[in-house]
């Protein structure tokens, strides 16, 4: 499949006028895959029958060309199914999956080249390692739903996570540290690689359509619901934005005695038609903000020890304080980004 990459263009300000062009229908429309390098094969085939002209004379601002290519070619069905980085909910769960996966492969090679071939099973380690997985699975999948806009259960899913993460804090500090057995270091990943393969297997569509649930909701309380979960979870709307919307569609329900889906019709394009446009920078910037704080806050708790010991001769203690620091500069970056669109 031809990607942008690999389209030739011959003036630098071309390739410029390029990158621009994707990276804002890519990044502010969350385009389908491939969409970007299709319209760029076409733009490519233009330019050649027009006589080479610069991109800018032939087709002005890439970014209004940008926006141009979304209203006609991005279709309702395709932003009502995506968040705000243009996931849906199975991506969303795969992707962070695949994230914990590789970070257990990595944890798994630190150890078998810092501490030798041999890791000692210990009570403690078993049952820290057990509940960590578990934790890290119940978060993707609280994450899928989120995306879905299915909020009970995705406090559910959220709260398994919690309670196995504190569990296996707990289990860390309570339980046994004597070994049990040893295993060699590279039979265990095999965990992490058969949580890859298994994801490789499960397509994208078959995880949506269990993470999204029933296509229709007959009931109008569970129809209202889907609603109010789909504006602050997949579109980013503040929760008092999203009650508003969500207590007028209750009004009119209430006064007309009208049934929620032949009234509105799909609750996910209703709610990708009320966040249209109602100020997406400023909500993407806001959910980034929030995503990277909470990264920046694990990172913090997970090496409270080393932050604590302040030792300036070791290098985890440098690059600990280096990614909070930066971390938190982006997140002025994007609060100040927020404030000013």
């Amino acid at each position: 499949m031809t990607t942008s990459h690999d389209i030739q263009w011959e003036r630098a300000e071309d390739r410029r006028w390029a990158a621009t062009f994707e990276t804002e229908l890519v990044l502010r429309h969350e385009a389908p895959a491939g969409l970007a390098a299709q319209v760029l094969g076409e733009v490519r085939q233009l330019v050649h029958e027009a006589g080479e002209p610069s991109l800018d004379e032939l087709l002005g601002d890439p970014r209004v060309y940008a926006d141009e290519v979304a209203a006609e070619r991005i279709d309702e069905a395709h932003t009502s199914s995506v968040d705000l980085s243009g996931v849906r909910p199975g991506e969303r769960f795969s992707t962070l999956a695949v994230a914990s996966a590789v970070t257990g492969l990595t944890l798994v090679i630190i150890h078998w080249v810092s501490r030798g071939f041999w890791v000692e099973v210990s009570p403690a380690l078993g049952t820290l390692a057990f509940l960590y997985i578990l934790a890290a699975l119940a978060a993707c999948t609280a994450a899928g739903l989120r995306n879905a806009g299915r909020f009970r259960p995705m406090w559910a899913w959220g709260g398994l996570s919690l309670a196995a993460g504190i569990g296996g804090i707990a289990s860390a500090n309570g339980l046994s540290q004597a070994a049990l057995f040893r295993l060699p270091a590279p039979l265990l990943l095999l965990g992490p690689a058969l949580v890859l393969g298994v994801i490789a297997l499960i397509t994208n569509s078959r995880l949506d359509r269990w993470l999204q649930g029933p296509e229709e909701e007959r009931d109008n309380s569970r129809w209202v619901r889907r609603l109010d979960g789909l504006l602050r979870g997949r579109h980013g709307l503040p929760a008092a934005e999203a009650r508003t919307h969500t207590s007028e569609v209750r009004s009119h329900l209430a006064s007309s005695g009208g049934n929620a889906q032949e009234t509105y019709g799909d609750v996910a394009l209703y709610a990708a038609r009320l966040a249209r446009g109602a100020r997406l920078a400023r909500r993407k910037a806001r959910r980034e903000a929030i995503a990277l704080a909470l990264l920046v806050a694990l990172v913090g708790f997970a090496n409270e020890d080393v932050l604590r010991s302040a030792d300036l001769t070791s290098c985890h203690f440098w690059f600990v304080s280096l990614f909070i620091l930066l971390g938190l500069g982006v997140i002025v970056r994007l609060v100040k980004k927020r404030l000013d669109a």
